[in-house]
């Protein structure tokens, strides 16, 4: 599909032991379409897994494997808007949050 959107876009994700517990982000006014990805370590990971501006959400989540076919953690994607604060339900857990936006060839991203 060839709809104009976005521009090519390259994202690091760190090692499991610099997650942290709760980031605040934004999304760009002038971007149509805005997004934020969790990513949670397995061994971490329970249901209501995460705050959304201090509420206590249950995403539907999606399995993360690793090449052996173990289970490495789980991850959620979701359109937002405005300031957003997300933090680990439990107060040790940790996670990873990548935040991006398309607009008419156009793209922005950042962890």
């Amino acid at each position: 599909l060839n709809d104009g959107y976005g521009d090519p876009l390259l994202m690091t994700i760190p090692p499991l032991d610099q997650y942290i517990h709760s980031v605040t982000f934004s999304s760009f006014v002038t971007m149509p379409k805005n997004y934020f990805s969790i990513l949670v370590p397995n061994d971490q990971y329970f249901n209501q897994i995460y705050l959304y501006n201090g509420v206590t959400l249950t995403p539907t989540w999606t399995t993360i494997y690793y090449p052996n076919g173990s289970i490495g953690g789980y991850g959620y994607s979701t359109e937002f808007s405005g300031i957003v604060t997300i933090s680990h339900s439990n107060v040790n857990g940790s996670i990873f949050v990548a935040v991006y936006g398309f607009m008419p060839y156009g793209a922005y991203g950042y962890t």
